[in-house]
């Protein structure tokens, strides 16, 4: 209630009890000022007994000093009530017409009176209120004597209403007093009536009134309740959705080349500048070796592309460790690339991030064959150039079996020309087969780097492909969490609202869907603003949490804030729009709301009948909407607006009768149950 900026304007208020069953009014109107943060700080209820005098005049005073405190018209602010005047009080008397109430209730409330005066200065506003209840005893009305200056006469209530229909019990003529009360309390009721009476001062005797009441509730905890599952299940519902856009999924090949996630970009992370680097092989020296430089030539050439070979391996090994960081710096990329999708587009989000992981992985896939393919083609290369080097190195071995190895092995030659065309060719075979074998162990050399590259790449592009899977489980993981979330939202059962405990007193409106749909204007910007206010969906990624559940709850309600602001009139005009036979509500509680006193029209007197009043009074937020929606016989209707939106009441009025008049009204033996209403 504090968050309304206004609920009404007060004035200080004593209510006096007078016998069992107004005192038990008066229990029953405290409990309700409680419960609906009523204005308690100036209203007190009193109950009267004369057997101990002092006593009640010490728990008058403490009641009349707690409701008159310096500071009260800001304390009433802070909860909400304005204090509408500072130097009046009302003083009302709840008298039951009992036998034990005795004849000196004229005596009770002067004294009363007195003690507000002596206690504040100032002279009390007094209102009587009879309550008539199973004794059915109206003549104690009489006993209060002309002389006390009371302007608003008497108010009478009583289990028959003027239709000849009869209140169920007393307890249900409590409960009327307790609206009734609340009515004189937190509305400009008093002060109309007042206005109302003014002109009727010309009867001898002070004008008696009475009243009936029906009340229409809501119950904005209900209907908050049913509204925020609803949206919870149209969040969920939202993210949930299956529809893919393709147009929105961004190129997954263009995404990984922008990245740098290439089997191209990974084959760099497999050598450093130095490791791919080709052997030191002597090219050069093959050109025009001396003849008996061949054969260390050959073994030169063996011995160079060995080491090659063992730092390759030894390169194979390290390059496995080197694509630590680029995995993940990949995997973070893939992660974030999620979270941003998950969050900038929550609708559907979890099929769309779905369907991109998906499309991430179809791509690896398709590089990672390609990478399978390049390593086939190594492969055979390599095959090739094994077989080729091995029939050059079987030819070597054949032309350097009787080739001069040493100078000392030349010499001789020299003087055996007819050997020099021989050797010349033997020469010659064995430096084109040197350098064939210079560029075919190069050729080699550059190949186990090409696979080493490939290999490194092939890998990289399987623990990828491995994370983007993994990826692609923690998404359709939040949905699996999700669809348990709006499963179990679903299993619950909605506060049910409507008219179910309506009684003769009170009605409970329902809020009709369609006020849902004024609050939600649209579903999926209200889906994104949720993600939003919890941190989004791609926070679920790394961390998956059902305790989203609460935080979605309280950012539901703050987006149907504005049901608070809805007010019982306009749940009562909505319904009374809607032509269905049903919706008769308004009607049916003007009918329920008939005076509860039995007037007897032919007891009057002419003049008498013609100073009867019969009006009716609408008190709530928004009544005006209403007032020609009130049957016919409602001719006079005031609207009396206030800022309390959860109940409106409405309030038939009868003034006029006169005191005198009250001993010939004799109340019917048998009467129609109030049921048939």
């Amino acid at each position: 209630m504090k968050n309304n900026p206004y609920l009404g304007r007060v004035q200080r208020t004593l209510i006096v009890t007078i016998g069992t069953l107004a005192t038990q009014s008066g229990t029953l109107f405290e409990g309700m000022m409680q419960q609906r943060q009523g204005p308690t700080l100036a209203t007190a209820v009193v109950p009267f007994f004369s057997d101990d005098l002092d006593d009640l005049s010490r728990v008058l005073t403490a009641a009349l000093t707690r409701i008159s405190p310096p500071d009260l018209a800001a304390r009433l602010i802070q909860t909400g009530w304005q204090l509408e005047e500072t130097s009046s009080v009302r003083l009302i008397f709840l008298i039951a017409t009992e036998p034990e109430t005795g004849n000196t209730i004229s005596e009770h409330i002067q004294m009363v009176a007195g003690q507000v005066y002596q206690h504040l200065g100032i002279d009390p506003f007094i209102l009587p209120l009879w309550l008539i209840g199973e004794t059915e005893d109206a003549r104690f009305v009489s006993h209060l004597e002309g002389s006390i200056p009371l302007p608003l006469g008497n108010l009478v209530l009583s289990l028959c209403n003027h239709d000849g229909l009869r209140l169920p019990d007393e307890d249900s003529l409590q409960a009327v007093v307790g609206e009734l009360l609340w009515c004189l309390i937190t509305t400009p009721l008093l002060s109309l009536l007042e206005q109302r009476q003014e002109h009727m001062s010309r009867l001898d005797d002070a004008p008696l009134l009475t009243a009936g009441i029906h009340v229409w509730t809501w119950n904005p905890s209900q209907a908050s309740a049913r509204f925020e599952q609803r949206w919870l299940q149209d969040v969920l519902q939202q993210w949930l959705a299956n529809e893919v856009d393709e147009g929105k999924l961004v190129n997954a090949f263009a995404w990984l080349q922008e990245q740098q996630l290439t089997p191209k970009q990974f084959a760099t992370y497999a050598l450093r500048e130095r490791e791919a680097a080709l052997p030191q092989l002597p090219h050069a020296a093959w050109r025009m070796p001396w003849p008996w430089h061949i054969p260390t030539l050959v073994e030169t050439t063996r011995f160079e592309n060995s080491i090659d070979e063992e730092a390759t391996r030894a390169y194979a090994k390290q390059a496995q460790l080197r694509l630590f960081d680029p995995l993940h710096k990949g995997r973070e990329a893939l992660y974030e690339a999620a979270r941003r999708q998950l969050n900038a587009q929550p609708e559907a989000g979890v099929a769309q991030t779905v369907a991109w992981v998906a499309a991430i992985i179809t791509a690896l896939e398709q590089q990672l064959t390609t990478v399978v393919d390049n390593q086939d083609a190594l492969n055979e290369t390599a095959s090739a150039l094994a077989v080729t080097r091995g029939e050059l190195e079987a030819a070597l071995r054949t032309y350097l079996e009787d080739y001069p190895r040493t100078p000392g092995q030349w010499w001789p030659q020299a003087f055996r020309p007819w050997r020099w065309p021989r050797l010349l060719l033997r020469y010659w075979q064995l430096q084109q087969r040197g350098q064939q074998l210079c560029q075919l162990l190069e050729k080699q050399a550059s190949l186990r780097r090409q696979v080493i590259q490939q290999h490194t790449a092939y890998q990289a592009v399987i623990e990828l492909i491995q994370i983007a899977r993994h990826l692609g489980d923690q998404v359709a993981e939040i949905g699996e969490m999700l669809q348990f979330l709006l499963r179990s939202q679903m299993e619950l059962s909605a506060p049910e609202e409507g008219e179910s405990d309506s009684s003769f007193l009170v009605s409970t409106l329902s809020v009709p869907e369609s006020i849902y749909t004024q609050l939600i204007l649209d579903p999926r910007e209200s889906a994104v603003a949720a993600a939003t206010a919890i941190g989004g969906l791609g926070g679920q990624i790394r961390q998956l949490d059902d305790a989203i559940l609460e935080p979605l709850r309280a950012f539901g309600r703050s987006q149907l804030a504005g049901l608070a602001q809805l007010s019982a009139a306009e749940l009562l005009q909505i319904q009374t729009e809607d032509t269905s036979p049903d919706n008769a509500s308004l009607k049916r509680g003007w009918v329920a709301a008939a005076p509860l006193w039995r007037v007897d029209a032919a007891s009057l007197d002419e003049a008498q009948r013609l100073s009867q009043q019969t009006f009716t009074v609408l008190c709530g937020a928004g009544v005006l909407q209403l007032t020609n929606q009130l049957p016919d016989a409602a001719e006079t209707v005031f609207p009396l607006p206030t800022g309390w939106t959860q109940h409106l009441w409405l309030i038939r009025l009868h003034i006029g009768q006169a005191q005198k008049n009250l001993e010939a009204v004799e109340m019917m033996e048998t009467v129609q149950p109030y049921e048939q209403l």
